[in-house]
C-alpha cells in the first residue's frame, strides 16, 4: 500500500518512516508539511492511503480533506491528530476521512489503521 504522510512535525514524519519500514507492505511514497503540500503531492503520487494531521500551517488537514477527495478521489484518508476525538474528528469523518486515530497509538495499531482504511 502506498501511504502519503502529511504532518507539520517533521521529526514525526521521520519516525512514521522508520516505524512503516518494518511493515513490508507500506510504502511511503511521501510526506508533506502542510495541506497545500500534501495536495500536490497526492496528485503526483496517486497513494492508496493519507494520514493526515489535522492541525497544520498554512493549510490544516480540515480545509485539505475535501481537495484531497477530489485529487486522489480513489485514495482512503486516516485523520491522525493530537486533538481528542469530538467535534473535529466527527467533522473530519463527515468531509470524507475512513478513520480518525489519536497520535500516541502505536506504530503497529497505526499500520493495521492504514491496511484497514486501504480495504475500505
Amino acid at each position: 500500500m502506498r501511504v502519503l504522510i502529511c504532518d507539520d512535525d517533521p521529526s514525526l514524519r521521520t519516525l512514521l518512516r522508520i516505524a512503516f519500514a518494518l511493515e513490508p507492505d507500506l510504502e511511503i511514497v511521501a510526506d508533506a508539511s502542510d495541506g497545500l503540500e500534501a495536495i500536490d503531492l497526492a496528485g503526483r503520487h496517486r497513494p492508496d492511503v493519507i494520514l493526515l494531521d489535522l492541525g497544520m500551517p498554512r493549510m490544516d488537514g480540515l480545509q485539505a480533506l475535501p481537495k484531497l477527495r477530489e485529487t486522489v478521489p480513489d485514495a482512503s484518508i486516516v485523520v491522525f491528530s493530537g486533538y481528542q476525538e469530538s467535534l473535529l474528528g466527527k467533522q473530519a469523518l463527515s468531509l470524507g476521512a475512513v478513520a480518525y486515530v489519536e497520535k500516541g497509538a502505536s506504530p503497529s495499531a497505526l499500520a493495521d489503521t492504514i491496511r484497514d482504511a486501504a480495504m475500505a
